[in-house]
């Protein structure tokens, strides 16, 4: 504030009333404390951090007062927290000092996904004429978040083609890896131990927290898969989470498996052998094989055999197989049929059995079961038939036989 003093002199003949007198001004400034502190909290090396992880926090007191300040503390309630560590108590107008602290993060912080907590700071202003006692002045609180990692990967193993399959069909599987962690991954891979199966083609290598991507695969169906009716695997993703101030090269971060099974169906293939009743010695016998895919896929290496019964000639294939037993029809559709004419030869000395049994099987690598008919014949030999009296009981005999195996119906069996 500013003063001045004024006085009136004493009158004078030539002035019997003089105007008072003023001194200059005077000022005088009388300071008024206005203290203040702030806070600012940083960790030393960014996070992300682990389960074990030593976090250090510097803590920066400034005093933005006017005053000194005495009595300079740092308050911080996270449990867990050391001592708070500063080079001092007191603090210049216009100073500041960085006090430290550390924390061990714990598995609940991996839960909760990062440690949060908030700090102040108080300091004591000098006494006044009116205040012999002031109370600390406190910072506004700062708070400081550290991101505690948390990794996770999933993967789900589907299969995007449309059966049914049967041996040679192609499978087509999709992997959908999704990061379900809290922090990016890197060097993303799908691992399938099928034998056989494709490599995997994945559209990249890192994942974003909560960010998804699908890869690919084929198989082709075996015979070995017919035949344990199914194709059975599971696949697994890993991914790398990034270092950490405790564990710079941290071990990659595995999904439990995904496991699919696919259905494999069996081929069915039936069979059907006709022939005539009666065979001539020395002469031609004709039998016909007749095979069916009577399933709902396809059949591969479908493989016809008929032996020659024992005291005949085999003379030639017709139709579906020129060439001698076995026959490879290759693969046969769902309800497609091949048929084989097969001449066999009854030579004028045969002495086998009167009756001749031809089995024929037919098998395929789409199944594990043959299938297989038969047809039979009676040996007709002329000239033991004239020495037969027409009445006598050997030739009613070879008669009744003969009318029973006429009578005959072939079996047929159905592979399946």
């Amino acid at each position: 504030n500013t003063a001045t003093a004024s006085g009136t002199p004493p009158p004078t003949p030539g002035n019997p009333n003089p105007p008072p007198v003023n001194s200059p001004p005077d000022d005088e400034e009388v300071p008024v404390q206005s203290p203040g502190l702030t806070i600012a909290k940083t960790v030393s090396v960014p996070g992300p951090y682990a389960v074990g992880d030593t976090i250090t926090y510097n803590i920066l007191v400034t005093n933005t007062g006017n005053v000194a300040l005495s009595n300079v503390a740092v308050t911080d309630p996270l449990p867990g927290l050391s001592a708070v560590n500063c080079p001092g108590t007191t603090l210049a107008v216009g100073a500041n000092m960085t006090c430290t602290a550390t924390y061990v993060v714990t598995p609940a912080d991996v839960d909760n996904g990062s440690v949060q907590n908030t700090a102040t700071a108080s300091g004591t202003p000098p006494p006044t004429p009116g205040n012999p006692n002031p109370p600390p002045v406190n910072s506004p609180p700062d708070d400081e978040d550290v991101e505690i990692q948390n990794p996770g990967l999933t993967i789900v193993k589907s299969v995007t083609s449309d059966g049914p399959y049967t041996e040679g069909d192609t499978i087509a599987y999709q992997f959908v890896v999704t990061n379900t962690g809290s922090v990016d991954l890197t060097d993303v891979a799908v691992n399938d131990p099928l034998p056989g199966l494709s490599a995997i083609d994945c559209p990249g290598t890192t994942l974003a927290a909560g960010a998804s991507m699908t890869c690919t695969a084929t198989y082709v169906v075996t015979p070995a898969d017919v035949g344990n009716g199914s194709v059975h695997n599971s696949a697994t993703a890993e991914g790398t989470p990034p270092g950490t101030p405790g564990d710079p090269n941290p071990p990659p971060v595995l999904t439990p498996p995904s496991v699919v099974d696919t259905p494999i169906a069996p081929a069915e293939l039936g069979i059907v052998k006709t022939g005539p009743a009666m065979a001539e010695m020395g002469a031609q016998i004709v039998f016909t094989v007749v095979v069916t895919n009577i399933g709902t896929v396809p059949a591969h290496d479908v493989l016809v055999t008929d032996p020659t019964p024992t005291g005949l000639d085999f003379v030639s294939n017709a139709g579906d197989c020129v060439t001698a037993f076995p026959c490879d029809l290759g693969t046969m559709l769902p309800g497609e049929s091949r048929t084989i004419d097969v001449t066999l030869f009854v030579p004028a000395d045969y002495t086998g059995p009167v009756t001749i049994l031809n089995i024929a099987t037919v098998s395929s690598s789409s199944t594990d079961e043959e299938a297989s008919d038969s047809a039979s014949a009676v040996v007709r030999n002329p000239a033991l038939l004239q020495s037969i009296p027409v009445d006598s009981p050997w030739a009613l005999l070879l008669l009744g036989m003969g009318m029973l195996l006429l009578g005959g119906g072939a079996v047929r069996r159905r592979l399946g």
